[in-house]
């Protein structure tokens, strides 16, 4: 239900994709690989592209990670940054 969500497709067309029932449109595909942050692997598997080199595959997925780790890092200083603020101004 969350990657129909995240995606903007009704929970059954992810059922039929699932059960390789049918297959989603290129635009869909596409979102489909960038909510799960295939790396073109989504694609591929609805004949849409070639497969990706694996090692480009876990390049990006680590980098991926690394990106995340960085946005919850920022996030927290952010809101520490402004706990100081609204301290210093009380």
């Amino acid at each position: 239900m969350a990657l129909a969500v995240k995606v903007g497709v009704t929970l059954p067309a992810v059922s039929g994709w699932e059960r390789n029932l049918y297959k989603p449109r290129r635009p869909t595909a596409q979102r489909l690989d960038d909510a799960l942050r295939a790396g073109g692997a989504v694609l591929a598997a609805f004949g849409y592209a070639p497969l990706p080199n694996p090692v480009e595959l876990m390049v990006s997925a680590h980098t991926d990670e690394r990106i995340h780790r960085l946005e919850v890092l920022v996030a927290e200083l952010s809101t520490r940054l402004n706990d100081v603020e609204a301290a210093a101004k009380a």
